[in-house]
């Protein structure tokens, strides 16, 4: 790290004297066209932050008498992202002699849609002249930022790119004289969200999956992401794996997120297939919906009837302790393994080879188990 050299914005703006430009105004040639600067939601992303990190950077920013913190964030946002392509600075929001303005929108939490770095939790603000306290206090407070830091602006160069990121981060001292970190998560955040009725299959064939949707709608303030652990997303109610378990899950606590931001106002519809079982029956499952941990609204009771297709059937079943059951590509110990199938799980049985039992699992792949693991059901 030592090797990389620490530079200042003023170092920034003056590699590129050679763009005929004004470095702090950059009307003669906006990137409006390319990268939009004015504040358009569908051109733009939310991500959560956690943590502050306030950046110094160089009075040369305010050459020109009257500058304000909208112009040089303006003039921020053309050298970093239109001159350099899309190897943007890290930078969320700007302050200039006490006033704040945010890289294309005046949404705290808001990135500019040329932003594509990780999500890291970070929320930047350069720092031009004195800290305002009361300003970056108010934000703080609203995004709920439980930590803060300081650090510096470095490049990082290769044969293709210039890359402007994040140096020496550490807990902010100076820079965060008078400030306060706020003592509530994100997660305490006040969602308010309101679900439709549910959409489902009352009744299906025993090879078929069970067809569920419903609408949510972001009746609050703050957007909800699509990602993170602070998603809005669909869960089994209870404890354990539930029966309807299929593996278009994303996990067994995690059976579909919100296809996408859901800003305030907006309208979504969470849809999966849910793995209905083979034996043919009436069944009932509880699904919640959840933001993180907490859950919103009642449990969703779905339940549905499995039709008899006259399967002929059998349950794998464990005879050495095992969790699983190979399934073999041929009726043979050597044969290639294809999968690996769970104790208790029901397959069809498709027919018979000496020791060995074709079978087919309601997803549908095919191969041999080693009859002893099979309990057959008619």
């Amino acid at each position: 790290m030592k090797s990389l050299v620490k530079i200042s914005v003023l170092v920034l703006l003056v590699f590129f004297t050679n763009v005929t430009m004004d470095p702090v105004f950059a009307e003669t040639r906006e990137p409006q066209s390319f990268l939009p600067i004015a504040c358009e939601r569908s051109k733009g992303n939310y991500r959560p932050m956690t943590t502050l990190v306030l950046v110094q950077v160089t009075d040369r920013l305010a050459i020109k008498t009257g500058a304000t913190a909208e112009e040089i964030a303006k003039s921020l946002f053309f050298d970093f992202a239109y001159v350099r392509g899309n190897n943007v600075s890290p930078i969320n929001a700007i302050s200039h002699n006490g006033e704040i303005a945010y890289l294309s929108c005046d949404f705290p939490d808001y990135l500019t849609n040329v932003v594509s770095a990780d999500d890291t939790g970070n929320y930047i603000m350069a720092i031009s002249g004195a800290v305002p306290v009361k300003e970056v206090q108010e934000i703080i407070n609203k995004l709920k930022l439980s930590k803060l830091q300081q650090a510096e602006l470095v490049t990082v160069s290769d044969e293709k790119n210039t890359t402007i990121a994040l140096a020496n981060v550490k807990t902010c001292t100076q820079l965060c004289m008078g400030l306060s970190a706020s003592k509530e998560a994100i997660s305490q955040r006040a969602y308010e969200v309101s679900v439709g009725e549910p959409t489902y299959s009352k009744s299906v064939r025993q090879k078929e999956l069970v067809s569920f949707s419903v609408k949510v709608k972001n009746d609050g303030e703050f957007p909800i992401y699509s990602t993170g652990k602070d998603s809005l997303y669909l869960a089994p109610h209870g404890p354990g794996l539930s029966r309807l378990y299929h593996s278009s899950w994303l996990a067994p606590s995690v059976i579909v997120r919100t296809p996408g931001l859901l800003l305030p106002g907006e309208e979504t519809a969470l849809a999966v297939t849910l793995g209905a079982p083979l034996l043919p029956g009436k069944y009932g499952e509880s699904l919640v919906l959840k933001i993180g941990n907490t859950q919103i609204g009642k449990p969703i009771d779905i339940t549905f009837t499995v039709e008899n297709d006259h399967y002929k059937l059998g349950r794998i079943i464990s005879r050495d302790g095992a969790d699983f059951v190979n399934l073999r590509q041929t009726p043979s110990l050597s044969g290639s393994i294809i999968n690996r199938l769970d104790i208790g799980i029901y397959v069809i049985i498709r027919g018979y080879q000496d020791a060995w039992v074709k079978i087919e699992t309601k997803e549908g792949r095919t191969g041999w188990i080693y009859k002893p693991f099979i309990s057959e059901r008619l």
